[in-house]
């Protein structure tokens, strides 16, 4: 997948800084898929992505996608649920802070 993003939204560097800036939700729904985890860690920790895309982002092998996607006032309360119970101590007492909590 990463080589059509990098197609369709250029290098790493930059789909690193889109992912950061974008207010796009499509393009950071696009940008969940990228195979580079600087990219994951910037749309996971974006407000503007869509609840949708932090459900799927909540359950992400890498646990500091998952600490972004518990500190993302987004995250809907289904992620959150799913992120109480998370492996790791960090993203439990970070999910533990949200509203959906």
């Amino acid at each position: 997948m990463s080589k059509y993003l990098q197609e369709l939204y250029g290098d790493e560097t930059t789909r690193v800084k889109l992912a950061f800036d974008s207010e796009d939700p499509k393009v950071l729904h696009d940008l969940s898929q990228d195979a580079c985890l600087a990219v994951l860690l910037e749309v996971a920790g974006n407000e503007n992505a869509l609840p949708q895309t932090l459900n799927i982002l909540a359950g992400d092998k890498d646990n500091g996608v998952r600490l972004q996607v518990a500190g993302n006032f987004n995250t809907p309360a289904e992620a959150i649920k799913k992120l109480l119970k998370d492996s790791s101590s960090a993203v439990r007492e970070e999910a533990s802070y949200s509203d959906h909590a």
